[in-house]
């Protein structure tokens, strides 16, 4: 195994560049050595054997997060297609009663059975009223 150029013993100046950066215009208090031992170590870390497991909590929560979406969307779907169906069949019986009150109507008018509705009595004039009528017969 190579040795490593550079450890967290002896960080480099390029550690020391970027700590003094990270404290500068991030307000981070980190030494040289930890940001050279952050990144020797990150790809073993990624590795490691806690990181996986990690990954794989990580899968199983989402997977179960995806499953009770889609279950939550089939139900959403299942909902609306009730709704729409029960708004269908309001639609058919409303449909089905303004046939029948159509079929009622033409079966009325057909028949000539319907009373005609009486015309409004009009209001009392010279012309109209009771003594120019009997005038008008005697006459």
């Amino acid at each position: 195994m190579k040795k490593p150029r550079y450890n967290p013993e002896s960080p480099g100046p390029l550690a020391e560049l970027e700590a003094q950066w990270l404290r500068d215009n991030k307000g981070l208090d980190v030494t040289a050595a930890q940001v050279r031992g952050i990144l020797m170590y990150h790809g073993e870390f990624q590795k490691s054997p806690e990181r996986e497991a990690q990954r794989r909590a990580e899968q199983e929560a989402r997977a179960k997060r995806d499953a009770e979406n889609k279950q939550r969307a089939a139900e959403r779907v299942a909902k609306a297609k009730e709704q729409a169906d029960k708004a269908a069949e309001r639609a058919k019986k409303a449909a089905e009663r303004a046939a029948e009150l159509e079929r009622i109507a033409n079966g009325i008018a057909s028949t000539g059975t319907a009373t005609e509705t009486p015309e409004q009595p009009r209001r009392s004039t010279r012309r109209n009223s009771k003594a120019a009528q009997t005038e008008e017969v005697s006459a």
